[in-house]
């Protein structure tokens, strides 16, 4: 009986490293937030002041952290870690929705380069496109993966990334574009979801319960 407790207790510190190894994550627990450059209230509520002054409707950055993988679960040393969103914001489209497209001439028009392979629009053409008339779009695309990258923090040939993640020995980063965002929207709270995906073949982990709230100015 006193020998098998000995090898119990010698066997535990064993069986508790063996969990630690097999994390997926150097933060053990695998990690990502959302980030945005606006202040942030008190309430965990970003303040987005937009400018409404341009021919389009404006978008904004949202920056995205995830923790990077162990060595036993990356790809060429890469750590492959993804990120897919959604929203429970939609803008409709009206009857007036354009499109303008170039003109050109294969004998009158001007050329960039000497090769004349880059000719000079001579004009152009609108069409309104009334049939896409109450179309919903979401301020976010929810059919695009974005994949996470090491922070590169700048050499004397490039310059520092624009973000930097809150730990980049830990931490990849990357970028999702949110827009185009409707004048209807001004005043609103907007909630931006996102799930991340770390990918370490059948011992993949995967997080859906990812969000931030927005207001539109």
């Amino acid at each position: 009986m006193k020998r098998s407790a000995i090898l119990g207790l010698l066997l535990l510190p064993a069986f508790s490293c063996m969990d630690d190894d097999t994390a997926n994550c150097t933060t053990a627990e695998c990690e990502g937030k959302m980030a945005l450059n606006y202040t942030q209230d008190s309430n965990g509520f970003y303040h987005v002041p937009l400018d409404w002054s341009g021919q389009y409707y404006p978008r904004f950055d949202l920056y995205v952290e995830g923790s990077k993988t162990v060595s036993d679960c990356r790809y060429n040393n890469l750590s492959v870690v993804s990120a897919v969103f959604d929203t429970d914001t939609y803008w409709f489209i009206d009857d007036s929705l354009a499109i303008t497209f170039p003109l050109y001439s294969p004998w009158t028009s001007l050329y960039t380069n000497y090769y004349w392979d880059h000719p000079l629009s001579i004009g152009d053409t609108t069409i309104i496109l009334s049939q896409f008339e109450g179309y919903p779009v979401p301020i976010v695309q929810k059919d695009t993966r974005i994949y996470l990258d090491e922070y590169f923090p700048g050499s004397d040939y490039q310059p520092a990334d624009e973000y930097e993640p809150s730990n980049s020995n830990d931490f990849l980063w990357s970028k999702r574009i949110v827009g185009p965002i409707h004048p209807d929207l001004v005043g609103d709270t907007i909630t931006i979801y996102m799930a991340m995906d770390w990918d370490c073949g059948d011992k993949s982990e995967a997080r859906e319960d990812f969000f931030v709230n927005v207001i539109i100015e």
